[in-house]
């Protein structure tokens, strides 16, 4: 009797995590495909961020900024077919990638410097229009993911140490920001430290 009892259970424990996925998945098919785009170009940034950890902006050089971002060499308006790719895409500060709108002259000079001029000539001249689709957008999200360490949770929900300095990093600035009086703190900093510690969760 136990076992039949065990054997309906596990079959509808089955079931409903069947209903469960049909259900994630006609919910996916009704969102718009600006919403995989984002959510594509977040886990793509936040590789770049990471591939990129000790070396400093693109464009300038600099080892110091407010915000570490992942700055496009031919911008995303202008290229849509590259926003992912990742010659085109290098870590960059944040006076160089939204005050000086990308400093494309010294990215230039960087990008060089970095991978080559025939591969920097390479992106100049593909200007082959490309429209991704959401099938494709979920082939390119998951090998990126495994990649950067601090972009999910780690065995037994715990945090690894690299993220936890993530956060930290963040928060330091935050309080710099206040300490020095500024009144306009960068809603991008605060806007990233939120998206990091929902990403990653809370400590075990």
């Amino acid at each position: 009797m136990q076992e039949l009892e065990k054997k309906r259970e596990k079959q509808a424990q089955a079931k409903a995590k069947k209903e469960r996925a049909a259900w994630r998945k006609r919910k996916a098919a009704v969102k718009p495909l600006r919403h995989w785009e984002d959510m594509t170009q977040r886990v793509v940034n936040d590789y770049i961020r990471e591939r990129d950890h000790d070396l400093p902006c693109i464009s300038c050089g600099t080892f110091e900024t407010v915000q570490w971002e992942a700055g496009h060499y031919r911008s995303r308006g202008k290229a849509s077919h590259l926003r992912y790719n990742e010659d085109n895409i290098h870590k960059q500060c944040h006076h160089c990638n939204v005050q000086m709108s990308g400093n494309q002259q010294q990215y230039r000079i960087g990008l060089v410097e970095k991978i080559g001029a025939e591969r920097v000539e390479a992106l100049e001249n593909n200007n082959t229009p490309h429209r991704y689709t959401i099938e494709e957008l979920e082939g390119i999200r998951p090998p990126l993911q495994r990649a950067t360490p601090c972009a999910h949770k780690t065995t037994g929900g715990r945090m690894n140490q690299l993220a936890i300095e993530r956060i930290r990093e963040h928060w330091q600035k935050l309080r710099l920001c206040r300490h020095r009086g500024t009144v306009l703190v960068d809603y991008r900093i605060l806007k990233n430290f939120v998206r990091i510690y929902q990403t990653l969760g809370e400590t075990a």
